[in-house]
Order: C-alpha cells, then sequence, then structure tokens
C-alpha cells in the first residue's frame, strides 16, 4: 500500500472499495501486486461512488480481502471501474520504479519493473482503451516533470507541480469515457479533483523530503525549513478546496469530502507548532526526516474500537475512538482514553496533545481551532477571515479558527463576513465589505 490518500481505518466505505479493489488488482496482476495497490486509486474509486458510475458497496462488504479470489468479478457492476483503478494503480508503480532507478539506481526497482513488465502492459491496454493517447500524454507530463530537475534554475514550486496536477487530471478525467458515459460536466469534475490531488501530493512530497534530498544532493525546489513549512501548508491548503469542490458537488457526507476532510486535518496537525520536548520524542522516534521537523502520520484512531462502531462515521469531538482526552491530565501529552502519544499518531484527534502542560504556546497562534460538530449554528454570525479566501480560506468566528469558502466571489484577509450557511466541512460567508 503507498501513496498520500490513506484513509482512517475507521472510513469503513474506504476500506471495502480497497479491499475490492485489491481483489481484482489480484486478477489482473498477480498476488504478488497486492502490496502495491494505491491509495490514490482508491479515492478514484470513491469518486465514482460519489458521482453515481457504481453503487457503493454494500453493508456486509469485508473491509479487507484476506487475499481471497472473487469469482466472476467481470460481471459485477464496479467492473470497469475497478479495472481501470487497478491501472491506475500499476501506471503509478511503474511510475515509482523508474523514478527510483532513475535517481539512485536500485537494483530492486529494475527487478521490480522486470517482473511486472506484463501487468504494466496490461494496465496500459486498459487505460488506451477509451483514450488512445492517454500513457502517452502522461509520459509527455512526466518528461516536462524532469526538464524542471535539468534546467539551470530552480523553479517555483507551484511550477514544479503543474505537470503531476495535469497527469492526474487526465487520468481521473479519463475514467467516465472508459464506462461509457460522455455527460461534458462529469469529466470536467473528474479533472479537476485529478489536478488537486497531483499538485497536493507533489508539494507534501518536496515539503516532506527536502532534508533527505538536501543529504543526498536530489533535486528538490524546497531548501529550507521555513519553505518547507509553507509547502505542507500549501498541500494542506489544497486539499481543502478540493474537499470544498467535493462537499459542492457530492455533499459534505460524501465518501470523497470525507476521506479529503481527514487527510486536510491530518496535515493541519503535521504544521501544528510543538514544543521542545514533543521534537525530541518525535526524533527520537524516528518520525522526522530532520531535526525539530514535525514528521508524525496523522491516520485517525486505531484503538480497536472501529469495527465494532465505535468510531465509523460518528466520531465526536474528542477523536475517531470516541475516547474523552484529557491533554492536561496525569500523563501530559497522551489521550486517557487510548493511553498513546498524540504527537506521535494524532490518536483521538487531540490537537494540543503536543504541548506541555505548563506551556502557554497554542497550535500555530492565539486562536483555538473550531469544531463544527460541537459548534452549533454558526449562521448569521459575523467575523473576520484569517486568510484570503480564493474561495477558500480560513475565518474567525467567535475567536475560534475554521475553514470556509467565499459564497460569490474572492475575499481579502482581514475583511468581515457573516455565515449563511455550514456543513461538516466547513463555512460558507459573505463578505460585508463593499
Amino acid at each position: 500500500m503507498f501513496g498520500f490518500l490513506r484513509g482512517s481505518r475507521c472510513h469503513r466505505v474506504f476500506r471495502q472499495s480497497y479491499a475490492r479493489i485489491c481483489q481484482v488488482q489480484r486478477h489482473l496482476a498477480g498476488i504478488t501486486a497486492t502490496p502495491f495497490l494505491s491509495y490514490e486509486s482508491v479515492f478514484l474509486y470513491l469518486t465514482a461512488i460519489d458521482a453515481g458510475l457504481i453503487p457503493a458497496p454494500p453493508a456486509d462488504a469485508p473491509g479487507c480481502c484476506r487475499l481471497r479470489r472473487r469469482a466472476n468479478w467481470q460481471d459485477e457492476p464496479d467492473a470497469a471501474v475497478a479495472e481501470f483503478c487497478v491501472a491506475v494503480a500499476l501506471l503509478l508503480v511503474q511510475t515509482k520504479l523508474e523514478d527510483d532507478v532513475r535517481d539512485a539506481g536500485y537494483v530492486t526497482a529494475r527487478l521490480g519493473l522486470k517482473w511486472y513488465a506484463k501487468a504494466i502492459q496490461r494496465s496500459h491496454r486498459i487505460l488506451n482503451r477509451s483514450q488512445p493517447a492517454l500513457v502517452e500524454n502522461l509520459r509527455r507530463r512526466i518528461d516536462e516533470h524532469l526538464h524542471f530537475e535539468q534546467a539551470s534554475s530552480l523553479p517555483a514550486l507551484g511550477d514544479y507541480a503543474r505537470p503531476t496536477a495535469l497527469a492526474f487530471g487526465e487520468l481521473f478525467a479519463a475514467l467516465p469515457g472508459h464506462v461509457g458515459l460522455a455527460e461534458e460536466s462529469l469529466p470536467a469534475t473528474f479533472r479537476q479533483l485529478g489536478e488537486d490531488v497531483g499538485e497536493a501530493i507533489i508539494t507534501f512530497d518536496c515539503a516532506a523530503d527536502w532534508w533527505r534530498d538536501a543529504q543526498r544532493g536530489e533535486f528538490n525546489p524546497v531548501r529550507n525549513r521555513a519553505a518547507a513549512d509553507a509547502a505542507m501548508q500549501q498541500a494542506a491548503d489544497v486539499l481543502l478546496r478540493a474537499g470544498w469542490r467535493c462537499s459542492d458537488q457530492f455533499g459534505p457526507q460524501s465518501e470523497t469530502a470525507r476521506l479529503l476532510r481527514s487527510r486536510w486535518a491530518a496535515l493541519e496537525n503535521r504544521t501544528a507548532a510543538t514544543d521542545a520536548a514533543c521534537r525530541e520524542r518525535l526524533e527520537s522516534a524516528g518520525l522526522t526526516r530532520e531535526p525539530g521537523y514535525t514528521y508524525a502520520y496523522c491516520d485517525g484512531c486505531d484503538c480497536g474500537g472501529c469495527d465494532g462502531g465505535g468510531c465509523d462515521g460518528g466520531a465526536n469531538a474528542a477523536g475517531d475512538c470516541g475516547q474523552d482526552c484529557d491533554c492536561n491530565g496525569p500523563k501530559p501529552g497522551r489521550c486517557d482514553g487510548c493511553n498513546r502519544s498524540c504527537c506521535l499518531d494524532g490518536c483521538c484527534g487531540c490537537t494540543d496533545c503536543c504541548l506541555s502542560p505548563k506551556s502557554s504556546s497554542p497550535k500555530k497562534s492565539d486562536i483555538v481551532d473550531g469544531d463544527l460538530q460541537s459548534a452549533g449554528d454558526l449562521v448569521g454570525q459575523e467575523g473576520v477571515t484569517l486568510t484570503k479566501l480564493i474561495p477558500t480560506g480560513f475565518v474567525m468566528i467567535n475567536q475560534r479558527r475554521y475553514p470556509a469558502r467565499s459564497a460569490i466571489r474572492e475575499v481579502a484577509a482581514e475583511q468581515r463576513v457573516r455565515v449563511v450557511s455550514q456543513n461538516s466541512f466547513g463555512l460558507v460567508v459573505e463578505s460585508l465589505s463593499p
């Protein structure tokens, strides 16, 4: 399993979709290919569910295939979509292996390309079925990406991420045509989401890998910690934009909006300011890629309560486990409900657990992040924009920070706004300025 859009263990439909695609990947590429299923392929499958291309998995569908075969999978209603998603996963595997060969000459990567050569060729035929030049176009995008790495001047991060964003956009936009749908608006929606995903992936990778790349002498447009922090925040902002897009298109409770909301929250936690003790624990655990930079992975809670109904879609404000967090309790820096370190895995969603009880430095600023699930009705209340809304960003309402989207037009930072509607993803606001 690899990729960026990793779903929470508590996201049941994500797990069921992953299990379904894993079974199809075994049929198309063999059992040895099952560990290389991409999370982005699962996100594409969820997008097809939200768009009504395929039905959602039944409630009793397994969350893990346990490598069991599935007879007559071609006859099921999601066969074409699952086949396409597997082809996308194999193409991403090929891209990753070729990148490893090109950058470091890994023998294992060379062997992997030979081992999966037939499966990769089969994926090319699947992808080219509805759009004959698709793989060739994607190759050109990769060449554009490599051109930036060979240029004499350092590119801007946005320019460097653009070819990857366009490549993912083309991949996602090809799915409706693969299943025989020619509705004009649907490929456009898929393309926009794909571009957001591609931009977020490459921006996050640059932020997370900058220290390692600097040590190895490998190319990275991010050259220092300040730029890495800015890139990490940019990746979070892109996910927020994509999440709003899914919320508007498919509904705030759609599977894609839910996944993007959790990944955005994880990146927001990564950019949170932490005290020295927490940084030291992260470094000693090997969860940083350069001294002092927070690389803890927040993936929801894994306390064993998910399958029992503890957190599948109904997590409370304390976190996915349904446990109460006490950041100032007998074990500072830990969530008492889970007895696990918050600053290592984000357990219970306790945003201030990386701060010691004596610390008075809150996350990012003196503004506390607000929880929309427990905020009550904010419609009609007024606040101020903390960032520019283009059209998404953040606003401050009652001294709390919320993700927001402008209802009509862009709104500058530090402008008065009024809440016109809200959902589980964020607030929709209108400007009170002329």
